[in-house]
Protein backbone atom coordinates (compact mmCIF):
# COMPACT_ATOMS: atom_id res chain seq x y z
CA UNK A 1 0.00 0.00 0.00
CA UNK A 2 1.01 3.72 0.23
CA UNK A 3 2.64 3.76 3.37
CA UNK A 4 4.64 0.96 2.45
CA UNK A 5 5.75 2.29 -0.84
CA UNK A 6 6.75 5.30 1.00
CA UNK A 7 8.76 3.78 3.64
CA UNK A 8 10.61 1.58 1.09
CA UNK A 9 11.33 4.57 -0.95
CA UNK A 10 13.05 6.36 2.27
CA UNK A 11 15.05 3.73 3.42
CA UNK A 12 16.63 3.23 -0.32
CA UNK A 13 16.86 7.15 -0.52
CA UNK A 14 19.03 6.81 3.23
CA UNK A 15 21.22 3.98 1.31
CA UNK A 16 22.05 6.15 -1.52
CA UNK A 17 22.94 8.99 0.08
CA UNK A 18 25.20 6.84 2.33
CA UNK A 19 26.44 5.61 -1.23
CA UNK A 20 26.50 9.01 -2.36
CA UNK A 21 28.70 10.15 0.57
CA UNK A 22 31.30 7.09 0.53
CA UNK A 23 31.79 8.14 -3.21
CA UNK A 24 32.19 11.70 -3.32
CA UNK A 25 34.49 11.19 -1.09
CA UNK A 26 36.83 8.96 -2.90
CA UNK A 27 36.09 10.95 -5.91
CA UNK A 28 37.44 14.27 -3.82
CA UNK A 29 40.46 11.81 -2.90
CA UNK A 30 40.63 10.77 -6.88
CA UNK A 31 41.00 14.20 -7.96
CA UNK A 32 43.31 15.32 -5.26
CA UNK A 33 46.13 12.78 -6.15
CA UNK A 34 45.42 13.42 -9.98
CA UNK A 35 46.15 17.22 -9.08
CA UNK A 36 49.55 16.45 -7.77
CA UNK A 37 50.59 13.62 -9.72
CA UNK A 38 54.30 13.82 -10.95
CA UNK A 39 54.92 12.63 -13.64
CA UNK A 40 57.52 10.23 -14.95
CA UNK A 41 60.79 11.54 -16.21
CA UNK A 42 62.74 9.74 -18.82
CA UNK A 43 66.36 11.01 -19.20
CA UNK A 44 67.14 10.12 -23.55
CA UNK A 45 71.03 10.72 -23.52
CA UNK A 46 72.17 12.45 -26.98
CA UNK A 47 69.11 12.85 -28.48
CA UNK A 48 69.18 17.09 -28.29
CA UNK A 49 70.99 19.44 -30.04
CA UNK A 50 74.62 18.66 -30.27
CA UNK A 51 74.34 15.24 -28.86
CA UNK A 52 72.86 17.13 -25.36
CA UNK A 53 70.82 15.00 -23.28
CA UNK A 54 66.92 15.72 -23.35
CA UNK A 55 64.29 14.74 -21.14
CA UNK A 56 60.43 13.26 -21.68
CA UNK A 57 58.05 13.57 -19.34
CA UNK A 58 55.03 10.90 -19.85
CA UNK A 59 51.91 9.50 -17.60
CA UNK A 60 52.42 6.03 -15.91
CA UNK A 61 49.94 3.03 -15.13
CA UNK A 62 49.10 4.56 -12.25
CA UNK A 63 47.97 7.38 -13.85
CA UNK A 64 45.67 5.98 -15.49
CA UNK A 65 44.35 3.59 -13.15
CA UNK A 66 43.63 6.57 -10.95
CA UNK A 67 41.60 8.28 -14.38
CA UNK A 68 39.52 5.06 -14.14
CA UNK A 69 39.23 5.35 -10.13
CA UNK A 70 37.93 8.94 -10.79
CA UNK A 71 35.59 8.24 -13.66
CA UNK A 72 33.69 5.54 -11.93
CA UNK A 73 33.24 7.40 -8.57
CA UNK A 74 31.83 9.92 -10.96
CA UNK A 75 29.20 8.04 -12.43
CA UNK A 76 28.59 6.22 -8.95
CA UNK A 77 27.66 9.42 -7.75
CA UNK A 78 25.79 10.92 -10.66
CA UNK A 79 23.95 7.49 -10.50
CA UNK A 80 23.12 7.84 -6.82
CA UNK A 81 21.86 11.38 -7.14
CA UNK A 82 19.67 10.38 -9.87
CA UNK A 83 18.06 7.66 -8.00
CA UNK A 84 17.70 9.87 -5.06
CA UNK A 85 15.67 12.51 -7.15
CA UNK A 86 13.59 9.62 -8.43
CA UNK A 87 12.85 8.20 -5.08
CA UNK A 88 11.87 11.65 -3.74
CA UNK A 89 9.86 12.56 -6.91
CA UNK A 90 7.89 8.73 -5.96
CA UNK A 91 7.30 10.08 -2.09
CA UNK A 92 6.09 13.41 -3.34
CA UNK A 93 3.71 11.85 -5.64
CA UNK A 94 1.91 9.02 -3.44
CA UNK A 95 1.83 12.15 0.12
CA UNK A 96 -0.10 14.30 -2.82
CA UNK A 97 -2.15 11.65 -4.35
CA UNK A 98 -5.78 11.56 -2.77
CA UNK A 99 -5.90 8.59 -0.43
CA UNK A 100 -8.50 6.63 -2.58
CA UNK A 101 -7.32 3.32 -2.80
CA UNK A 102 -7.60 2.95 1.11
CA UNK A 103 -11.04 4.40 1.24
CA UNK A 104 -12.19 2.05 -1.41
CA UNK A 105 -10.61 -0.67 0.39
CA UNK A 106 -12.28 0.26 3.46
CA UNK A 107 -15.61 0.97 1.63
CA UNK A 108 -15.71 -3.14 -0.14
CA UNK A 109 -14.65 -4.16 3.51
CA UNK A 110 -17.84 -2.31 4.89
CA UNK A 111 -19.95 -3.82 2.24
CA UNK A 112 -18.98 -7.72 3.53
CA UNK A 113 -19.45 -6.73 6.87
CA UNK A 114 -23.11 -5.33 6.04
CA UNK A 115 -23.52 -8.39 3.60
CA UNK A 116 -22.47 -10.77 6.26
CA UNK A 117 -24.21 -9.22 8.99
CA UNK A 118 -27.44 -9.33 6.75
CA UNK A 119 -26.81 -13.03 5.63
CA UNK A 120 -26.24 -14.12 8.81
CA UNK A 121 -29.94 -12.59 10.39
CA UNK A 122 -31.48 -13.69 6.45
CA UNK A 123 -30.93 -17.33 8.10
CA UNK A 124 -31.54 -16.54 11.66
CA UNK A 125 -34.84 -15.26 10.37
CA UNK A 126 -35.35 -18.47 8.34
CA UNK A 127 -34.66 -20.76 11.04
CA UNK A 128 -37.01 -19.02 12.89
CA UNK A 129 -39.55 -19.34 10.56
CA UNK A 130 -39.34 -22.95 10.14
CA UNK A 131 -39.49 -23.08 13.77
CA UNK A 132 -42.46 -21.30 13.98
CA UNK A 133 -44.00 -23.18 11.07
CA UNK A 134 -43.49 -26.35 12.67
CA UNK A 135 -44.65 -25.67 15.91
CA UNK A 136 -47.53 -23.69 15.25
CA UNK A 137 -48.90 -25.23 12.02
CA UNK A 138 -47.12 -28.68 11.20
CA UNK A 139 -47.20 -30.07 14.90
CA UNK A 140 -49.75 -28.23 15.88
CA UNK A 141 -52.13 -29.84 13.15
CA UNK A 142 -50.78 -33.28 13.96
CA UNK A 143 -51.88 -32.85 18.00
CA UNK A 144 -55.20 -32.04 17.01
CA UNK A 145 -56.08 -34.97 15.38
CA UNK A 146 -58.55 -36.75 16.70
CA UNK A 147 -59.16 -39.69 14.92
CA UNK A 148 -56.76 -42.50 15.48
CA UNK A 149 -57.63 -43.99 12.15
CA UNK A 150 -56.39 -40.79 9.75
CA UNK A 151 -53.16 -40.47 12.73
CA UNK A 152 -50.34 -42.27 10.14
CA UNK A 153 -51.77 -40.49 7.34
CA UNK A 154 -51.68 -37.29 9.11
CA UNK A 155 -48.55 -37.85 10.46
CA UNK A 156 -47.37 -38.89 6.91
CA UNK A 157 -48.48 -35.57 5.67
CA UNK A 158 -46.33 -33.51 8.39
CA UNK A 159 -43.44 -35.52 7.70
CA UNK A 160 -43.80 -34.82 3.95
CA UNK A 161 -44.24 -30.69 4.86
CA UNK A 162 -41.16 -30.81 6.94
CA UNK A 163 -38.99 -32.57 4.49
CA UNK A 164 -40.03 -30.33 1.98
CA UNK A 165 -39.39 -27.38 3.71
CA UNK A 166 -36.08 -28.21 5.03
CA UNK A 167 -34.80 -28.97 1.12
CA UNK A 168 -36.64 -25.47 0.53
CA UNK A 169 -34.48 -24.21 2.86
CA UNK A 170 -31.31 -25.63 2.70
CA UNK A 171 -31.18 -24.47 -0.75
CA UNK A 172 -31.76 -21.05 0.00
CA UNK A 173 -28.77 -21.10 2.42
CA UNK A 174 -26.51 -22.76 0.03
CA UNK A 175 -27.50 -20.08 -2.84
CA UNK A 176 -26.38 -17.38 -0.20
CA UNK A 177 -23.36 -18.96 1.03
CA UNK A 178 -22.37 -19.54 -2.68
CA UNK A 179 -23.07 -15.72 -3.46
CA UNK A 180 -21.13 -14.54 -0.73
CA UNK A 181 -18.08 -16.69 -1.82
CA UNK A 182 -18.14 -15.64 -5.25
CA UNK A 183 -18.27 -11.75 -4.20
CA UNK A 184 -15.65 -12.37 -1.67
CA UNK A 185 -13.32 -14.48 -4.34
CA UNK A 186 -13.83 -11.25 -7.02
CA UNK A 187 -13.35 -8.52 -5.31
CA UNK A 188 -10.25 -10.24 -3.52
CA UNK A 189 -9.06 -11.42 -7.32
CA UNK A 190 -9.96 -7.76 -8.35
CA UNK A 191 -7.86 -6.47 -5.22
CA UNK A 192 -4.57 -8.99 -5.89
CA UNK A 193 -4.65 -7.54 -9.47
CA UNK A 194 -4.89 -4.43 -8.57
CA UNK A 195 -1.81 -4.29 -6.59
CA UNK A 196 0.41 -6.76 -8.85
CA UNK A 197 -0.50 -3.51 -11.89
CA UNK A 198 0.94 -1.21 -9.18
CA UNK A 199 4.04 -2.79 -8.39
CA UNK A 200 4.68 -3.59 -12.12
CA UNK A 201 4.29 -0.27 -13.02
CA UNK A 202 6.84 0.81 -9.81
CA UNK A 203 9.43 -1.39 -10.68
CA UNK A 204 9.19 -0.40 -14.18
CA UNK A 205 9.68 3.10 -13.25
CA UNK A 206 12.37 2.83 -10.95
CA UNK A 207 14.46 0.71 -13.80
CA UNK A 208 14.18 3.72 -16.01
CA UNK A 209 16.80 5.84 -14.15
CA UNK A 210 18.89 3.29 -14.32
CA UNK A 211 19.28 2.43 -17.60
CA UNK A 212 20.01 6.62 -17.94
CA UNK A 213 22.39 6.00 -15.61
CA UNK A 214 24.27 3.04 -17.69
CA UNK A 215 23.79 5.24 -21.06
CA UNK A 216 25.80 8.25 -19.71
Amino acid sequence: DKDSLIDYYQYRIDALNREKAIASENLKTISDSINTYQKDTIMVFGNGTDSTDTQETKFSEQYDNLIKQKISAQNTVSTATQRVNYYNQRIKALKEKPVGSDAKVEKVEGYFDDLNEKVTELIDNINTTADEYYTTVAFANAYNVLVPASTSSVVHSVKNIIEDSSTVIFVIQALIVVVYICLSFFTALAEENRKKALKKSEEKAEEKPEEKAEIK
